[in-house]
């Protein structure tokens, strides 16, 4: 087949399962409960509601946003990383930002880490725990100098599956340091009354297409196989309308989610999560986030008005604006791992430790 009749193929099968979705969506807007209609939903979502409309107010207070940033380079026998966390904080009077700050500053070096002929798997572990490690500290850090109304990360709350190394390897170490910083993020903005929460700008999760195959069994069998061909964002973009969100949901929907909650101990029973889609031409936000201690539906309500207003200011993005600009002061240029390495390497002169891998420097292509 040509490659011309295979795209038209694609597009021809996304154009069905778009439709599958959509014929999908309405029958779940139709009846827009669970929980009346399954007493064992109860065990999964902590709202009734399908979809629910997102009560629209300006923002009034000060948040607290946190992104990191982090750069590898494998050599012969050395393994670097640079890595760098900035908090930003904006101050909102009636939906208008009047003043920001940032932690440790607007402009940082960033931080190196190194460790020696780390097998692949070792390595992205490594990656990953340094520098989730560097934002939850950041996180912790600003909440005490800012004290904000809200803390946002930017991604989930919970450590993911894929960052959990296995027990016997050296890179635990820097996981059990994570769930005590972890620890430590939750109890503090539990007894300042802080909301905790993190949006995930590109989730590829199931989570809650599992749940509606779970609970809906009137859904016909091409109606169940074009879920298996969705996520709940793809799913949900035909669900939600701006300005809309799904009803909230227990965290964990698998068993090696089970095992990563277990491990933070009794905080685990009060992660949730919901979708919600912001604005009129981007699709849904996932919101991990910390149910307060005496929880009820009007908190989970505070913190999805809260993300929806600080998320409305471009129509084809939608995303809080507070967390934009930490991604902005916190990424890093491959420049700087290109100073880094070039500094290193005058230090030490032409030893083995320091040769880039062949791949990377090949005279030819």
């Amino acid at each position: 087949m040509e490659q011309e009749e295979e795209i038209s193929a694609l597009a021809n099968r996304l154009i069905e399962l778009e439709n599958q979705r959509i014929e999908i969506a309405q029958i779940l807007k139709k009846q827009n409960s669970i929980i009346s209609d399954n007493e064992f939903a109860s065990f999964d979502f902590l709202e009734n509601n399908i979809e629910k409309k997102v009560d629209y107010s300006l923002f009034e207070g000060n948040l607290v946003a946190i992104d990191g940033s982090i750069l590898a380079e494998e050599l012969t026998s050395l393994d670097l990383l640079l890595y760098r966390s900035v908090a930003v904080e904006f101050s909102y009077e009636k939906g208008k930002l009047i003043d920001h700050h940032y932690y440790p500053s607007a402009i940082n070096r960033p931080s190196m880490w190194y460790g020696h002929s780390m097998q692949s798997h070792e390595f992205n572990w490594a990656k990953n725990l340094k520098r989730l490690n560097s934002e939850i500290t950041c996180a912790i850090e600003a909440a005490k100098k800012f004290q904000p109304k809200i803390v946002l990360l930017d991604g989930s709350i919970v450590p993911q599956v894929s960052d959990r190394p296995s027990v016997d390897s050296n890179t635990y170490v820097l996981y059990e340091e994570l769930l005590g910083n972890l620890n430590k993020l939750y109890e503090y903005v539990d007894e300042n009354q802080i909301i905790l929460a993190g949006v995930i700008k590109d989730s590829r999760g199931r989570h809650f297409i599992n749940l509606i195959k779970k609970y809906f069994s009137n859904l016909s069998l091409n109606q169940r196989n074009a879920l298996e061909s969705s996520n709940d964002t793809s799913f949900l973009y035909n669900l939600l309308e701006p300005g809309f969100r799904t009803g909230a949901f227990k965290y964990a929907s698998s068993a090696s989610e089970e095992v990563v909650l277990k491990d933070l101990g009794n905080y685990s029973k009060r992660i949730a999560s919901f979708y919600l889609r912001a604005v009129e031409m981007d699709r849904p936000l996932r919101v991990d986030f910390l149910l307060p201690k005496d929880s009820n539906d009007q908190s989970i309500e505070l913190i999805a008005k809260s993300i929806y207003s600080l998320s409305r200011n471009n129509r084809e993005y939608g995303y809080p604006a507070a967390l934009i600009e930490a991604d902005l002061r916190a990424v890093l240029q491959i420049e700087e791992m290109d100073f880094a390495y070039n500094r290193l390497f005058t230090k030490t002169g032409l030893k083995a430790d320091v040769f880039k891998l062949r791949k990377n420097t090949r005279p030819f292509r």
